[in-house]
C-alpha cells in the first residue's frame, strides 16, 4: 500500500511575521488568512479597488493586488480587456508583441538598490504584486493608458543579484505597535524625474478592528478603500481586519462575531512581559478576558480607571515591587490630577482612593494588578472570626445563665425542706412543765 501526501504550497511571501521592536520586545502578526493557493478553481484573480474620482486625484486608477503574494494573473491580461498594457513584453528587444494602442506611458524598470546595480533601470515582466493602471474612452472604446508595477514580482527574478522581490514588514504605530500592521511591495517601476530617483513602492496597512463579523475573516472591503500617495510614489491603502491584531491577544467568535479580548478588554503591549496580552476590563480575567471574575483590575502604566466614589486611579509600581505610586485625577483621561501621588503598599490589602485592593506587581517598574476579591475575602474572613468569637461568648453566658438559675433553684428547695420549730416539745426546767 502506498500514500500520496499532498502539501499546499503558496507561491508568496511568507504571511507570518514575528517583529522585533528592540529591547527584547516583540509581537507577532499573521495575514495568512489572505493568502490563496494559486491552484485553486475559481480563486480570485487579484483583489480590485475600483477608480473612483470622488475620493481623491488618485481616484482616477483602478489598483490591482494581493496579500503577500503575486496577483493570480497579469491585469487586464484576457484576450477580450487589454492584452501586453500591464505585461509589456512588447519593450523587449526581439519581441515580436506589437505595442497595445493607447498606452502614453511605458513602464520604466526599477533600479536596484539594494544591489546598487548602476542607475540604469531593470526591466521586468510577467508577474507582479501590484499594479497600478489608467484606462479611459476613447471614443466609445476603453483603452489602456498606463501601467505601472507597484512591486517587484515574488517569483520573477529577471536576472537581477535579489533573486526576488522584496516585502518590507512594519507597525502602524511606534508608540503603540499593537494598533496594526503594514506590508509593503518594494522595487515597483521608477519613473525619471517623476519619483525623484526612486522605485514606486505599495504599502498595504491592516488596522487593528477589535470587533467584526466572522464570516468576514478573510475579507477585504476593497469597495470603500482610498489610495494615498505619501511621501512621493508610496502608494498606501488601509483596511480594518481582526488580522490587524497582535497574534498575542486573542479573538474570540461568539454568536457570529470576532472580538478582541472577547470584547471586555483592550490589547496592548505589556512592558514586562515585552510582549502584547489582553488587559481585561473590571470582572473578566484569563488570557483572552473570557472568563467572568470580580477580582482582578489590570492596571496598566497608562491605563485611567474610574473609582466607585468619583474619580479616576493611574499608577505604577516601584524599582523593587514594594510600592504602588499612583494619583487621583478628576477626567478620564487622568490628566487633571486631583491629589497624589500617594504610596502604596504592595502584597497587602489596601484602600487606593477608597478602592480596597491587593496589589501585586507584574514587573518592577511596570504594570500592575490589583486584586479585589482578595480584600473581600479578607473582610469576610475577619466579619467570621468576629461572628464566631460572638457567638462562643453567648454560649457561655447562656450556659452561666442556666448554672446560676440551677444554684437559685437549689437553694429554694433546700430551704423549703428545712423543719419547722413550733411543731416541737419544748421542757422548761425550771417550772417542771411541757409546752407545746
Amino acid at each position: 500500500m502506498s500514500f500520496i501526501l499532498i502539501f499546499t504550497v503558496y507561491a508568496g511571501w511568507d504571511c507570518k511575521k514575528i517583529l522585533d521592536l528592540g529591547d527584547t520586545a516583540t509581537l507577532t502578526y499573521d495575514l495568512s488568512r489572505f493568502q490563496q493557493n494559486p491552484q485553486d478553481t475559481g480563486a480570485r484573480r487579484w483583489r480590485h479597488i475600483a477608480k473612483n474620482s470622488d475620493t481623491n486625484a488618485l481616484g482616477s486608477y483602478d489598483w490591482y493586488f494581493d496579500v503577500c503574494a503575486d496577483t493570480k494573473e497579469v491585469p487586464l491580461s484576457a484576450p477580450n480587456e487589454h492584452p501586453h498594457c500591464c505585461d509589456q513584453v512588447w519593450q523587449s528587444s526581439g519581441s515580436t508583441v506589437p505595442r497595445p494602442p493607447g498606452i502614453v506611458d511605458e513602464q520604466a524598470g526599477f533600479l536596484d538598490q539594494q544591489y546598487n546595480q548602476g542607475s540604469t533601470p531593470i526591466f521586468m515582466t510577467g508577474p507582479g504584486p501590484a499594479w497600478q493602471v489608467e484606462t479611459q474612452m476613447n471614443g466609445t472604446e476603453e483603452v489602456c493608458t498606463r501601467c505601472y508595477r507597484l512591486g517587484r514580482s515574488y517569483t520573477e527574478n529577471n536576472g537581477v543579484k535579489n533573486l526576488r522581490g522584496i516585502m518590507n514588514w512594519g507597525v502602524m504605530s511606534d508608540v503603540n505597535p499593537t494598533e496594526g500592521v503594514y506590508i509593503e511591495y518594494l522595487e515597483g517601476d521608477t519613473e525619471i524625474p517623476g519619483c525623484n530617483g526612486n522605485n514606486r513602492q505599495f504599502r498595504i496597512v491592516f488596522e487593528c478592528n477589535p470587533s467584526a463579523p466572522s464570516n468576514e475573516h478573510d475579507n477585504l472591503d476593497t469597495s470603500s478603500a482610498v489610495v494615498n500617495e505619501d511621501p512621493l510614489c508610496t502608494y498606501t491603502v488601509k483596511f480594518k481586519s481582526t488580522a490587524g491584531c497582535p497574534v498575542e491577544c486573542p479573538h474570540r467568535t461568539r454568536d457570529g462575531i470576532e472580538k478582541l479580548c472577547d470584547g471586555h478588554g483592550h490589547c496592548e503591549l505589556d512592558a514586562g512581559l515585552q510582549k502584547p496580552r489582553c488587559f481585561c476590563d473590571v470582572g473578566w480575567t484569563g488570557a483572552d478576558c473570557g472568563t467572568s471574575s470580580n477580582d482582578e483590575i489590570a492596571m496598566a502604566t497608562d491605563r485611567c480607571y474610574p473609582l466607585s466614589g468619583g474619580g479616576y486611579v493611574k499608577g505604577s509600581c516601584n524599582g523593587d515591587s514594594t510600592m504602588y505610586s499612583a494619583s487621583k485625577y478628576r477626567d478620564a483621561q487622568c490628566t487633571n490630577r486631583q491629589s497624589g501621588p500617594d504610596n502604596f503598599i504592595t502584597a497587602s490589602c489596601t484602600s487606593i482612593y477608597g478602592l480596597d485592593a491587593s496589589i501585586s506587581c507584574l514587573v518592577s517598574s511596570g504594570p500592575a494588578v490589583l486584586d479585589t476579591e482578595a480584600c473581600s475575602a479578607t473582610n469576610e474572613s475577619s466579619s467570621s472570626s468576629s461572628s464566631s468569637s460572638n457567638g462562643l461568648l453567648l454560649t457561655l453566658l447562656i450556659f452561666l445563665s442556666i448554672g446560676l438559675l440551677f444554684a437559685v433553684g437549689f437553694l429554694v428547695y433546700k430551704q423549703m425542706k428545712q423543719p419547722d420549730l413550733n411543731n416541737f416539745l419544748v421542757l422548761n426546767d425550771d417550772t417542771h412543765t411541757t409546752q407545746l
